[in-house]
């Protein structure tokens, strides 16, 4: 392996783990902000690790084809703890001013949903019910006496359920 490759390797390792630095803190802030359960928790904490592991796999296969070497373990720990040390704290205003901005950004399109498509339908809804029963009023009135019968039939083999005929 060449040097310019190792020393493209090493940033990019320090990339991933200013990256991975990031992208913890972020789960953490949204992780308080959601007040997950104990189970969701462990089952998103499983699928950071799996991405985490899925994007060091994917940068080492890009930037060395995949090689393995101690210093990359080096590097990504290192990027790891230089935004722990020098970025989290400036970061961190930042990152809750965007989940906010992304809370406010669902919430405004799940009320713009409400609006365009479920209130709408319900008084849809409505109305074709208030037609159809406007149109069933003669329909009503023609069938009564063949309802009357009909209840009346089903009241008597209510009363009478052992009677056989």
């Amino acid at each position: 392996m060449s040097l310019d490759t190792q020393i493209m390797t090493i940033s990019v390792m320090l990339s991933s783990g200013l990256l991975l630095g990031l992208v913890l803190d972020l789960y953490q802030l949204v992780k308080e902000r959601l007040c997950l359960t104990d189970w969701v928790t462990s089952l998103v904490d499983l699928f950071y690790w799996l991405g985490s592991a899925f994007l060091i796999f994917a940068l080492l296969f890009w930037s060395n084809w995949g090689e393995l070497r101690f210093y990359i373990f080096i590097a990504i720990i290192v990027g790891f703890l230089l935004y722990y040390r020098y970025f989290r704290l400036w970061l961190n205003r930042p990152l809750c001013l965007l989940i906010r901005l992304i809370e406010i950004l669902i919430t405004g399109f799940m009320q713009l949903c409400y609006y365009l498509f479920w209130v709408p339908l319900i008084f849809l809804v409505q109305m074709l019910k208030r037609i159809f029963g406007v149109a069933s009023m003669p329909l009503r009135w023609m069938f009564r006496p063949i309802m009357t019968r009909f209840q009346t039939w089903l009241n008597k083999l209510r009363s009478n359920p052992n009677k056989e005929k």
